[in-house]
């Protein structure tokens, strides 16, 4: 009888495109011509970027998250590849009814899922501004002992964190062939900024397209820009939006 039951019900529960995702926390404020959507750092969580919303809420939409197993959200079974966190950041922004244009914000390792979601939806996407984002070709470049010693150097600073964020630094490595020479379209003003704290500034070149606009600057800092120079990114966030009204 259960084994029919299960049968006689399968197919309702396979149709059911939102038992595939799990239940995630999202904040939206604000109004106006585009939608600014922050993607935090490995295991990072939404409220980083608190204060920025209150000043960015006034010119545009703001949407900040939490990834599946970070945070306020829902753990989940599937695996973090950065394809699977980009379909469920498009699952998110249709079931908020979320609609382009965006200007995508990438700290750290979001921003490998700021650029692969450039690059699946190219006319979506107008200005991305990346914060000391990850260096992916460093790690080719890495002996097998500096590998060996990155690896055992991230497992011992997981070791007493959540299911979630073990999970996002144990996809962080092979996470990487994903962007692999992924390069913003031309059409896409990009800015990246980089701290002075680790030597990432040839790294980062990687990823400067050729738009008028596009500009690749230096912050005395470490790696957690956006927690010293907030003023610094707001303004250039503004600079990214009076760029999309004035040319649009």
């Amino acid at each position: 009888m259960k084994r029919l039951l299960l049968l006689l019900f399968l197919p309702f529960l396979s149709c059911n495109p939102a038992a595939d995702f799990p239940a995630q926390h999202v904040e939206i404020k604000g109004e106006g011509a585009v939608t600014i959507i922050f993607e935090s750092g490995m295991a990072g969580t939404h409220d980083e970027w608190d204060g920025y919303i209150d000043t960015l809420s006034k010119f545009a939409r703001v949407f900040t998250y939490d990834r599946a197993g970070i945070g306020s959200s829902d753990s989940t079974h599937a695996e973090r590849t950065i394809p699977r966190m980009h379909e469920e950041l498009q699952h998110l922004l249709s079931e908020n009814s979320i609609e382009p244009p965006f200007i995508l914000v990438g700290h750290s390792m979001g921003s490998y899922i700021s650029r692969y979601f450039a690059d699946q939806n190219p006319k979506s996407v107008v200005g991305m501004l990346l914060i000391d984002p990850s260096p992916n070709r460093l790690y080719d470049e890495y002996s097998e002992e500096e590998m060996s010693n990155f690896i055992q150097f991230g497992e011992e600073a997981m070791s007493n964190s959540p299911q979630g964020d073990i999970n996002e630094w144990r996809a962080y490595l092979d996470n990487r062939k994903y962007v692999d020479g992924l390069v913003p379209n031309n059409d896409i003003p990009v800015i990246i900024l980089s701290g002075t704290q680790w030597d990432f500034w040839e790294y980062h070149e990687d990823f400067m397209n050729e738009h008028p606009m596009s500009q690749h600057v230096q912050l005395d800092g470490s790696h957690a820009l956006h927690k010293e120079h907030p003023a610094t990114i707001t303004r250039y966030l503004f600079n990214l939006i009076e760029s999309y009204q004035e040319n649009r």
